[in-house]
């Protein structure tokens, strides 16, 4: 199991608009098999840092919606890689550089999301 965390901080310039970031800690994982049944899993974590507009609809409603969106930095801190359970690393880095090569230091996405807001009245 791979999963992401880390604190978000937004700020809100009034009740529609706000901007805000997250420091998140990602690790994220491939698993697959090839033709000889050679079991393969490759781990990555990366330190993602979105920076996001958020848009709120209006706030005396009950149910209202809101959206965000923008850029994400993503900084690669760390990788492994198994075959049939065995780290790479492990057994002497055979096979690590050319795994190290696919994975790139630093890279550039977007992120965006939607959702709903209950307002207590």
């Amino acid at each position: 199991l791979r999963a992401a965390f880390g604190p978000t901080i937004n700020y809100h310039f009034n009740d529609k608009v706000g901007v805000g970031t997250q420091f998140l800690f990602s690790y994220q994982g491939l698993k697959y098999s090839d033709l000889a049944n050679v079991d393969y899993f490759r781990k990555v974590t990366y330190m993602k840092l979105p920076i996001l507009l958020h848009v709120n609809s209006v706030s005396d409603k009950v149910v209202g919606g809101y959206f965000y969106i923008g850029p994400q930095f993503s900084f690669l801190i760390g990788k492994d890689g198994e075959v049939n359970g065995v780290s790479l690393k492990d057994i002497g880095g055979i096979g690590y550089s050319a795994y190290e090569d696919i994975h790139k230091s630093v890279t550039i996405g977007a992120a965006m999301g939607f959702g709903l807001l209950f307002n207590a009245m």
